[in-house]
């Protein structure tokens, strides 16, 4: 038979954290990973699921944003590899915020990257977790070097 795996990549930066007049930049945030990274575009990313029936999503809560997939354990790399990009090296594109933010009430660009870059830079990724593939230490040992071979 076929098993299958998730990974979730938990970052610690929620609702509670937005500065008044910036509701929603969290969540708004989350739906700009999935547009696109330095190595792969919007397209690539859903793809990347779409060609082995696979899934990715995300979702913001007060205390945390969490970008998960889920796909035969197989394509578990693979998911690490798109996931880890989407957290690590996404790629604001001003154009594509316009889209979003037809109104000059929504949080700028630079408060989007700001945003972004206190992720990146102040150690918010609070967890990674999966399921499907061995008792717990071995799945544990096999993601971090899954993760630490792709370069996160």
């Amino acid at each position: 038979g076929q098993r299958s795996a998730s990974i979730g990549f938990w970052v610690g930066v929620g609702s509670r954290d937005e500065a008044m007049g910036q509701h929603g930049s969290t969540h708004f945030l989350e739906h700009l990973l999935f547009k696109g990274t330095q190595r792969r575009t919007a397209l690539e990313i859903a793809s990347a699921f779409d060609e082995v029936g696979g899934e990715s999503n995300a979702a913001t809560a007060k205390e945390s944003t969490c970008y998960y997939a889920r796909v035969l354990d197989t394509d578990l790399p693979m998911a690490i590899d798109v996931i880890a990009d989407m957290v690590t090296s996404a790629v604001l594109d001003p154009d594509e915020l316009a889209v979003f933010m037809p109104e000059p009430a929504g949080p700028s660009l630079s408060e989007v990257e700001q945003l972004l870059c206190d992720v990146r830079e102040s150690g918010k990724l609070v967890g990674v977790g999966f399921t499907g593939l061995a008792p717990v230490p071995a799945k544990v040992e096999k993601v971090e070097r899954l993760a630490a071979a792709l370069g996160y």
